[in-house]
């Protein structure tokens, strides 16, 4: 509301809306999530009804995207865009990318909302793509905007899949294991919510 407001009075504001960006060198590990557990053949709990289906965006193509945003007139009719890739992903369409990259089989359980809710209520606060969903576009669209073609996610997903692999292999027990979504407590239920 306030950088409405700037802007109805005639200060250059711009804001742009992005949803989870993923990329190498992502310091909350957020593609980890996923894939750690299929490294180490761990069962991947789904959530069924295709709930989570989202919209996340590649690094590489919101760089390019800003980078040429910054040289154009962008103040000229609108001050609010929307990072969206027109392309929607589901849970298990991350998971198997990653597993196919890997040449890994990976098992997917399929559960409920409620019942996650009901039985592993972490899973769902924890879960890096829990809360993400298919946006609606009320403002224009960044990559349309800039003329950015985004990268199709059967491109990049198994290339981040095969550089995370080998950053990975040379994280310490430690540091792996710091994170809340993979702490012994927390594999130890999940895995028994999946038996």
């Amino acid at each position: 509301k306030i950088l409405k407001k700037d802007f109805i009075k005639g200060y250059k504001r711009s804001v742009i809306r992005l949803p989870i960006t993923l990329g190498q060198n992502d310091h909350t590990h957020r593609f980890n999530y996923y894939l750690w557990r299929i490294i180490d053949e761990k069962p991947i709990i789904c959530i069924d009804n295709n709930l989570m289906i989202s919209q996340i965006t590649y690094k590489e193509d919101v760089i390019n995207a800003l980078l040429k945003f910054i040289r154009i007139n962008f103040t000229k009719q609108n001050f609010i865009y929307e990072g969206l890739p027109r392309e929607t992903l589901s849970q298990d369409l991350i998971v198997n990318r990653i597993a196919k990259a890997l040449r890994i089989n990976c098992q997917i359980n399929y559960y409920s909302e409620n019942i996650i809710k009901n039985n592993f209520p972490e899973m769902l606060n924890l879960n890096p793509f829990y809360r993400e969903r298919n946006y609606i576009e009320n403002y224009v669209n960044l990559f349309e905007y800039t003329n950015i073609d985004c990268k199709k996610y059967s491109e990049w997903i198994p290339d981040l899949a095969l550089i995370n692999q080998s950053i990975l292999h040379r994280l310490d027990y430690k540091e792996k294991h710091s994170k809340k979504w993979y702490l012994k407590a927390f594999l130890k239920k999940e895995l028994k919510c999946c038996e």
